[in-house]
Parts: C-alpha cells; structure tokens; sequence
C-alpha cells in the first residue's frame, strides 16, 4: 500500500485540481443576476426616484401634483416615465404656465425657462382640452414597454382648481383621447427643443 501512496496522492491531486480551479473562477466572475433579482432592483429604484410603485401609478397610486402656479388660467404638467428595457423610462417632465420647464432624465435634472411664444401652442392644448381623466390598464403583453403618466392641473372658468390624471403604456397609447395626447406630444416636443 505504502508503494501506492504516491500514486494514488498523484491521482488525487490530478482529479481534484479541475474542481478547484473552477471554484477560483466561479469566485473571480461576477455572480449571475436573475430576472428577480434585476426586477427586484428596478422596482427600488422607481419607488425611491417617486415614492411609490410602478403598479401603484398605474393601478390609482397617486404622485403628488405641483403646487399651480396664481392666475386665472394657470396650468401644470407633469409628466413620468418607467420601464423599457432598463427599466428606467425616457424621462420626466414639467411644464407650467409660467413657462417652466424641467427634463429629469438619468438622474440628472435640467431647468430652464421658455419663451411666452413658445408655450402658446402647449396653453392653447391644455386650455381647450375636453376631456376626462383617463387611465388605461397596463397592456401586460408588453413587459419592456414604457408606461407614462401625466398629470395636468388647471386652473378653470370661476378659479375652480382641477386635476386630471393619465397612464397608458406603448400598446394602449392608441386609446389616448386625442386632445390628451396632443398635449403630451406638445409638452414633449418643447422639451426637446433647445431653448434661447
């Protein structure tokens, strides 16, 4: 047996080096992340970024409206983006009839005033807008689409203070009234003009 012994040890240290070897790699590569675990983490974030969650926006959660700015006519909108394939929406945006405008996007935030011209059109949209609030389930085909929600405060005929309340995904923005969509496009495109 003694005379073995050397091999047999040989034998061992053969068979056993492959196993070691992977655990020293298993423990260098960064650990696989499940599909929980990436959900888990986007759903933090979205909760963390506006106090509540996804669900919750879309199923009657409420964000907290801006305060609307004195005057008769007077309007705000705002507007939240999640999801797509980061989880992390396009953006977020708020527009008043002050003509403040703030872009949220990636964490950063970019502040900037417009042109009384240049909110005309966007006035004119809020202002005529006949509609109700409107909120559309969740498509749930779609689990990398964006889901938006707005919020549009005015200021109506005798000082009356309303707000109407929006949400829609990619597959049920056709549903979208019209009016409110011409809004949120309108909103959208001053946003990504550059201002003077």
């Amino acid at each position: 047996m003694r005379k073995h012994l050397p091999m047999l040890a040989f034998l061992f240290l053969l068979t056993s080096a492959p196993v070691c070897l992977a655990q020293r790699g298993a423990e260098k590569s960064p650990p696989q992340r499940s599909h929980e675990e990436i959900e888990r983490e986007m759903l933090e974030r979205f909760e963390a970024a506006y106090g509540m969650k996804p669900a919750d926006v879309l199923a009657g959660g409420r964000p907290v409206p801006l305060k609307l700015p004195k005057g008769d006519g007077a309007w705000v909108i705002q507007v939240f983006t999640s999801g797509g394939l980061a989880g992390r929406g396009k953006g977020d945006l708020t527009v008043s009839s002050r003509g403040a405008l703030t872009l949220t996007q990636a964490g950063a935030e970019c502040a900037q005033a417009l042109a009384p011209d240049s909110l005309q059109t966007l006035a004119q949209a809020v202002m005529s807008a006949q509609t109700k609030s409107f909120e559309a389930a969740p498509s749930g085909v779609c689990h990398d689409c964006y889901m938006t929600v707005m919020l549009l405060q005015r200021r109506e005929a005798g000082g009356r203070t309303r707000t109407y309340r929006f949400s829609w995904d990619d597959v049920t923005a056709a549903k979208v009234p019209a009016d409110v969509m011409l809004i949120y496009r309108t909103a959208a495109a001053l946003a990504s003009e550059p201002q003077q």
